[in-house]
């Protein structure tokens, strides 16, 4: 079973509305609010700890793309596709962050090992900011489904072996 999580369900802005939705919660717990507090305090430790991730089952050739929050994890099983291939793509982002008269840009790229099928089938496995932990995924689950690796990080794709 290979399980990886990919990052972050929600963006930062949201969790940090999730986090101030938990020390509301806290407050009027505190106060003897017991009516609204517990349905707001889930909802922000949803928003804030919820996270996305790809479950592949080997044995019985399965996928699920999920969405989890402290190990529970919510997403239904599918059968695997025929499969072609795994790709590993490179995405570039950039952050500027200004104030008066100054400005920062903070450039990262993320690497990710998608799996690709018949048509415009495609689901990714794993993703981080370190290209040979994404390799290193990618040609365990090459392996494991006997599939090609197609590098697409580089000016021309060349295939791994």
């Amino acid at each position: 079973m290979h399980d990886r999580r990919l990052g972050p369900y929600f963006p930062m802005e949201f969790r940090w509305i999730g986090l101030l939705l938990i020390a509301v919660s806290l407050f009027f717990l505190v106060q003897n609010v017991f009516v609204w507090p517990p349905l707001i305090l889930l909802l922000g430790i949803f928003l804030k700890w919820a996270i996305n991730g790809t479950q592949i089952d080997f044995e019985n050739r399965q996928i699920r793309e999920y969405v989890g929050v402290w190990g529970v994890k919510f997403g239904s099983w599918k059968s695997l596709p025929n499969l072609e291939k795994i790709t590993i793509t490179k995405n570039n982002y950039s952050q500027v962050l200004g104030s008066r008269g100054t400005t920062s840009q903070f450039k990262t790229h993320m690497y990710r090992g998608i799996l690709r099928g018949t048509g415009d089938y495609r689901v990714p496995f794993v993703a981080h900011t370190n290209e040979s932990k994404v390799l290193e995924t990618a040609r365990m689950v090459a392996d494991r489904l006997e599939l090609r690796i197609l590098d697409c990080t580089v000016r021309s794709p060349t295939w791994i072996t």
